[in-house]
């Protein structure tokens, strides 16, 4: 089975989340810590009549508090169920990685964010992993 790393902001996961996603997709748990590092932070809400504001501020205030610059925000407003490469904000993000080596990390407010369905959230981290860049997911719990 291949092995990801998952980067979480403070506090650590609660025991459900640290029992169960590595059985889920082999992750090991990592706790970040203040560096300098260049990210990208993706947001997605569900639908138009809601607002990706609130996630934004949150992981904008919560990169700064440690160290993080954030070069570049992507969006997309459509339901978790729609696989992250079949939507906008997701190709674009994915698109900037490739062509800007030095991207290390992408920022998210929660793991649902990427994707509802197990196995698409596993086809992007692996992806990221590939890339070398971490994926740091601000509210685990």
């Amino acid at each position: 089975m291949e092995e990801y790393v998952l980067i979480c902001f403070g506090k650590s996961p609660n025991s459900m989340v640290s029992s169960c996603l590595p059985r889920i997709c082999n992750l090991v748990l990592v706790f970040w810590s203040k560096s300098s590092l260049k990210a990208l932070i993706y947001s997605r809400v569900s639908t138009d009549d809601q607002s990706n504001a609130r996630q934004i501020s949150e992981l904008t205030s919560k990169a700064a508090h440690y160290g993080i610059s954030i070069v570049g925000t992507y969006v997309d407003k459509i339901s978790g169920s729609k696989g992250f490469m079949d939507r906008d904000g997701g190709k674009e993000l994915l698109y900037f990685i490739e062509n800007n080596p030095e991207i290390t990390d992408v920022v998210v407010s929660e793991i649902s964010r990427i994707s509802r369905k197990v196995e698409d959230t596993k086809k992007v981290v692996r992806i990221l992993s590939e890339k070398g860049v971490n994926l740091h997911i601000s509210n685990i719990s």
